[in-house]
């Protein structure tokens, strides 16, 4: 049986307040250099603007933390169209996981992770140090 995963999006405002937009289940592959790898993969150079400009020809931006977090979705769907992959409501938690990877996400900041495994802070910090983090603590 697989290792099961919570990915948890969050917006952070302006006054650090940070509040819960959609949780993603994920029943396979949760682990580190699984699932975690490839989270911090997709959201490494994204930038998240206020507003957008339909000119702009980056392909990873961002408008704002709702835009965000539905592109996320819209990836991890793409990996897994039927199944794998499930939306449950804001503030789910107790689905079997055993990893939980939070996705802290605030206008114009890079994107931060933090990821627990039954309740202890594995990493926290940048998602586009995460693979360096894999490396250098040796679990890759």
């Amino acid at each position: 049986m697989g290792k099961r995963s919570l990915t948890v999006l969050k917006e952070r405002n302006t006054a650090g307040e940070e509040k819960e937009i959609v949780v993603i289940y994920k029943q396979w592959n949760c682990q580190l250099i699984g699932h975690g790898r490839g989270l911090a993969e997709m959201l490494t150079g994204y930038k998240v603007t206020k507003g957008f400009n339909p000119d702009d020809k980056r392909k990873k931006v961002a408008s704002g933390a709702g835009c965000m977090a539905a592109q996320i979705v819209m990836a991890m769907k793409e990996q897994f169209p039927v199944g794998e992959i499930y939306l449950k409501p804001a503030g789910t938690r107790n689905c079997g996981e055993e990893y939980i990877y939070e996705v802290i996400i605030e206008t114009e900041k890079p994107i931060e992770m933090i990821v627990t495994k039954g309740g202890e802070v594995l990493y926290s910090g940048p998602a586009d140090r995460f693979k360096k983090w894999l490396k250098a603590s040796g679990r890759i």
